[in-house]
C-alpha cells in the first residue's frame, strides 16, 4: 500500500529473508483469496514433504481494494465515517454490491438519509466549531515561521492526531516513523539532544503505552519534548476497548519534568501549545532543561471556544460559569456535557475547565470553593483511579482546605465498541443526564 510513498519500503526487509536462508515468495494477488489459500496450502505441503527452508509468504494488499473511493483515499478506508447528509452512501453500498444492495442496507441508508435535511435546507450553526487538531497544527505552523526549530516525528497517524496540517508546509521538518511508537518517541529524544523542539503524536492508548518507557528515558537523558496523543478515554468509541485509553493520566502524570495538559477546544488548543513551545525554547537560551509537555485531546469537533474571548492562562484553572451553590470540574471533551447540564439544571452552579492534571492552582481553588458552600463533584472521560478528580483532590487535601467532593469516571472496568462516544459516558454515568442529576442532588 502507501507505506512506501509515507514512510518506508518494506522491500528490503523481506528481500533479507533470502540472504537469511529463507524462501522468499511473493504473491501479487493479495485481494484473491483463493490465490492466498492455495499459496499457503502449498507452502504447507512443501514443508510436509520434506522441504529444508523456513518460507516466508508476502502477500500484495491495497488497502481499501474493491472501492474506488476507499482505495483512493488517504486513509485506505478505515472506516467509513457518515456524516450529517451523506449522498456518498448509497453508491457506497452499490459499489460494495456491484449494483444488488440487499434491501435491508438500501432502507437502511434511505432512513439515514431522510433523518437530516440537505445542506441547502439547514441554518448554519450559530457557534463555528472544529477539531482541537487545527490548533495543534496551528501553533506548530506558526512557531516554525518564527524560526523555532520544530520538529514533527510521527508514527503513521498525523492526519488523526492534527500533525499533517504543519507536516504539509514544513516537509522538511517531518518524519513518519511509521507503526512504531516507541521509536517515535526514542528518534524525538535525538532531535532533542541536537538542538531541536521535537514533536511526536498518536493516538493516547499507543502513546502511553508503547511510549511510556521512552518518555521516562526523555526525562532522565534530559531530552525533552512535546506529545501530542489525541482520541483519549471513549471518544474512539468504535475502535473499542484495545483502542480506549482509560488510564492515560494516570499514566504519565508521575513521571518527573512533565506537564500533563488536557485540551477541549482549538483555540485553547493554539494557546497552550504556543505558550509550551514558548516556554521550551526560553528554557534552552537561559541554558536550562526545558520540561516536557504531555497534550491529550479527544477527536471530535468543539466550538473553537467555551468562553467568548477566553483568557487561557498557563496552569491556571479555566472558570467558565461563575456560581455560588457548588463546583463542577470537568475537562476535554466533557467540557461541553458540563455547560448543558449546568445550564438545564437551572442551578448558580461555577464551571472549571481544569485543563492542567499534574500541576494544581490551590491559592485559585481556596477562592472558588469559599465562593461555594466548600462543596465540589469532579467528571471525567478517564477511570476513577489516578484521574483528574484524583488529582485534583490530593492537591487541595494536602493544601489542607475542608471541602466535600464526589467523583465521577470509568468506575474500573474496560470500554467496549459504540457508534458514538456520547453513547459510553451514558452508560459509564460519566454524560450529561447523570452531570444534571449530581446537580441536583449536591447542590441543593
Amino acid at each position: 500500500g502507501r507505506i512506501g510513498d509515507d514512510s518506508f519500503s518494506m522491500v528490503p526487509s523481506f528481500k533479507a529473508l533470502e540472504a537469511l536462508g529463507w524462501d522468499l515468495i511473493e504473491i501479487e494477488e493479495g485481494h484473491n483469496l483463493e490465490v492466498v489459500y492455495q499459496s499457503i496450502e502449498t507452502a504447507i505441503q512443501n514443508l510436509k514433504g520434506g522441504g529444508q527452508k523456513p518460507i516466508a509468504l508476502v502477500f500484495k494488499t491495497i488497502k481499501g481494494k474493491g472501492v474506488e473511493a476507499t482505495e483512493k483515499a488517504a486513509s485506505g478506508g478505515h472506516g467509513y465515517p457518515l456524516k450529517a447528509y451523506d449522498t456518498g452512501l448509497t453508491s457506497f453500498l452499490e459499489e460494495i454490491y456491484s449494483g444488488d444492495v440487499p434491501a435491508e442496507f438500501s432502507t437502511w441508508a434511505k432512513e439515514i438519509l431522510d433523518q437530516t435535511p440537505p445542506p441547502a435546507t439547514r441554518k448554519d450553526p450559530p457557534v463555528k466549531k472544529e477539531k482541537i487538531q487545527v490548533g495543534v497544527a496551528n501553533a506548530m505552523i506558526d512557531a516554525a515561521k518564527s524560526g523555532l526549530p520544530v520538529f514533527s516525528v510521527s508514527s503513521d497517524l498525523a492526519g488523526s492526531t492534527g500533525t499533517a496540517g504543519f507536516q504539509k508546509q514544513f516537509p522538511e521538518l517531518t518524519l513518519d516513523i511509521g507503526v512504531a511508537e516507541s521509536n517515535m518517541i526514542s528518534t524525538a529524544i535525538g532531535l532533542s539532544l541536537g538542538g531541536y523542539i521535537p514533536f511526536v503524536d498518536t493516538f493516547s492508548q499507543f502513546g502511553v503505552t508503547k511510549g511510556n518507557l521512552p518518555l521516562i528515558m526523555s526525562g532522565l537523558s534530559q531530552a525533552p519534548l512535546i506529545s501530542v496523543f489525541s482520541h483519549t478515554g471513549f471518544q474512539d468509541a468504535a475502535d473499542g476497548a484495545s483502542h480506549q485509553a482509560t488510564t492515560y493520566l494516570a499514566a504519565v502524570s508521575a513521571i518527573p519534568n512533565v506537564d500533563v495538559i488536557v485540551l477541549s477546544t482549538s483555540n485553547e488548543a493554539y494557546a497552550y501549545v504556543t505558550k509550551a513551545i514558548n516556554e521550551f525554547a526560553e528554557a534552552r537560551k537561559n541554558g536550562k532543561t526545558p520540561r516536557s509537555t504531555v497534550f491529550f485531546l479527544g477527536r471530535e469537533t468543539y466550538p473553537q471556544d467555551f468562553l467568548p474571548q477566553a483568557a487561557y492562562e498557563w496552569k491556571k484553572p479555566q472558570v467558565l460559569r461563575e456560581g455560588n451553590e457548588g463546583i463542577l470540574v470537568t475537562c476535554g471533551p466533557l467540557v461541553g456535557h458540563a455547560l448543558n447540564a449546568v445550564a438545564e439544571s437551572n442551578k448558580n452552579v461555577t464551571i472549571v475547565n481544569q485543563a492542567f492534571i499534574n500541576d494544581i492552582d490551590t491559592k485559585e481553588y481556596a477562592d472558588l470553593l469559599a465562593k461555594n458552600k466548600n462543596r465540589m463533584v469532579t467528571f471525567e472521560d478517564h477511570q476513577k483511579v489516578g484521574g483528574m478528580g484524583a488529582q485534583l483532590v490530593h492537591a487541595l487535601t494536602n493544601a489542607k482546605l475542608k471541602f466535600t467532593c464526589e467523583s465521577f469516571g470509568i468506575n474500573g472496568k474496560f470500554g467496549q465498541s459504540a457508534y458514538k462516544a456520547d453513547q459510553l459516558y451514558a452508560q459509564h454515568n460519566i454524560g450529561k443526564d447523570q452531570m444534571l442529576e449530581t446537580i441536583k442532588q449536591q447542590f441543593n
